[in-house]
């Protein structure tokens, strides 16, 4: 079969986007992307890359540390050390490109401290008329595709991937269906998963941030459907949750606002007591305190009988002048001021809600992943933010392994001419989708609240299972490999005999040394 393309990119978001940017300026041609949005990226507000410009003594090594503790190092040092160390070209091909960011009368670069971040790396956008929300990501991909498109990238938008056609062992393209139901084969040597996470996979935990999340569409069937031709997959058990979001209030978290170097400066975690308890586990007490670090100490908390009525603990912004704050922090107290709420004499109650995924395809150091011809990079890859990420890691990775990616594709890949014929069946039941997924979402949603058992992990995998071998199912591949990849997330749960990062077992509260290194596993 003669090819459509060369490389087909699956995902409009910033991880294929680097991609398609690095591998126009090395000359590769004939670049298709095909997604539905720009997903989580379109919502990305924080951006971390270690940059020259960079004033505060940040390194790229130092950034590479940050990533690998609070991953708590179960990620492959060679690949991060190597990520973090190209940050100053990611950057550079982003001025190119036309991205402009925030920058101090002087000229120097606006940057914040967030979680997990020894130093101020995280990148700012220039708030205009047109992205008044202040999103990097909105930003990069508003002012990068139109000069794609000019340089010869196909875009085809509101196309969705059903299934990788597979043939002699290797990824030849894909299945999409357009937003009118039409079902149309693309080839192409090398197909890049640039898809995402797994969003709202499972119900209670993803759903809960909302649609304003950039979450809300990701189901995992793109990942089901690699994991359908042989790909395997890693770190599936490391389910991310925001800690700080608000209760008792209107407005969505506020974890970036811990951000800051002054142990004594910035919001006050309490609980009912009204003691400071992460100060009895870190010296910095809030500063920069890792969100895993944060849950953990939290549930401790609630489970103590310390928590606040609604299951969590209180921010006290008592001590914050508002002088001189960021426009987010204005924005945050402007909305209090609405509310009528008084921040100096009152605590807000806070909570958790899950919020991404650290899981994802395996990859080799060229990003091929276990399938020959599929690459994979942003969300799609696992075994990069590890057990935990850093904030402003989401669009920092993605942009990163995008590149990274882009260029291995340029220098390894072999863009054959001619493909094995074939297709995939596709089935697709409407009615049976939204049945089956919600049955096991009802079975899955159990097994995963912040601490986890056996037991009920045990459960919910012996349920999915059920529903796995249910003939009805194979009436719908989205539900199908939806479920597939739920029963990954559990099980990796359930192998991972350890409390580690985001993951928390009861049976086994602490750290294993012998397993500080990602848990691979294929179906």
């Amino acid at each position: 079969m003669k090819k459509d393309f060369n490389v087909i990119i699956v995902g409009l978001g910033l991880a294929g986007t680097t991609a398609a940017m690095r591998m126009t300026e090395l000359g590769v041609k004939d670049i298709a992307m095909f997604g539905t949005a720009g997903g989580a990226s379109r919502h990305v507000n924080a951006f971390n890359l270690s940059t020259r410009d960079n004033t505060s003594g940040d390194s790229p090594t130092r950034f590479a540390e940050d990533v690998l503790n609070v991953g708590c190092h179960v990620q492959d040092p060679d690949k991060i050390y190597e990520m973090c160390g190209r940050s100053q070209d990611v950057y550079e091909m982003l001025l190119k490109w036309g991205v402009e960011f925030s920058k101090h009368p002087d000229g120097s670069l606006v940057l914040r401290q967030t979680c997990g971040s020894s130093k101020p790396r995280t990148l700012c956008t220039v708030v205009d008329a047109n992205h008044k929300n202040g999103n990097i990501g909105a930003n990069i991909l508003d002012t990068v595709h139109p000069k794609l498109e000019e340089a010869g990238v196909r875009f085809f938008r509101g196309y969705t991937m059903v299934s990788i056609l597979h043939a002699e062992g290797r990824a030849v393209g894909i299945k999409v269906q357009d937003e009118q139901g039409n079902l149309k084969d693309y080839y192409a040597p090398v197909v890049m998963a640039a898809w995402g996470g797994i969003g709202r996979l499972i119900d209670g935990h993803f759903e809960p941030m909302g649609p304003g999340s950039g979450h809300y569409d990701l189901n995992g069937a793109a990942l089901g459907a690699a994991v359908a031709i042989g790909a395997k997959v890693v770190d599936m058990e490391f389910l991310e949750y925001e800690p700080m979001r608000l209760l008792g209030v209107k407005g969505g978290v506020a974890t970036t606002m811990l951000a800051t170097g002054q142990p004594d400066h910035g919001i006050a975690i309490r609980n009912s007591k009204g003691e400071r308890f992460l100060y009895n586990i870190r010296p910095e007490g809030e500063a920069g305190v890792p969100k895993a670090v944060l849950l953990r100490e939290m549930v401790r908390q609630v489970i103590a009988g310390n928590g606040s009525p609604e299951g969590g603990c209180y921010m006290d912004f008592s001590a914050v002048e508002r002088e001189g704050c960021t426009d987010q922090w204005q924005r945050f107290f402007n909305n209090m001021d609405a509310q009528g709420v008084d921040l100096k004499n009152r605590w807000i109650p806070f909570g958790w809600a899950a919020h991404s995924h650290s899981g994802g395809l395996l990859t080799d150091r060229h990003y091929q992943t276990s399938v020959p011809g599929l690459y994979a990079a942003g969300e799609a890859a696992g075994g990069f933010q590890g057990g935990d990420r850093a904030g402003g890691m989401g669009g920092g990775q993605a942009a990163m392994t995008g590149f990274i990616c882009g260029e291995s594709i340029a220098e390894f890949a072999e863009f054959t001419e001619d493909l094995p014929e074939c297709t995939a069946e596709y089935h697709e039941d409407a009615k049976v989708c939204d049945e089956y997924l919600a049955k096991a979402r009802a079975i899955a949603d159990p097994a995963f609240p912040v601490m986890r058992s056996e037991k009920e992990l045990s459960a919910g995998i012996a349920g999915l299972d059920a529903l796995l071998a249910d003939e009805e199912l194979q009436k719908s591949d989205t539900a199908y490999n939806s479920i597939r990849v739920m029963k990954l997330v559990l099980n990796g749960a359930l192998l991972r005999k350890e409390s580690r990062g985001v993951h928390n077992r009861a049976e086994y509260p602490d750290e294993d040394p012998a397993l500080a290194h990602g848990i691979i596993q294929q179906l």
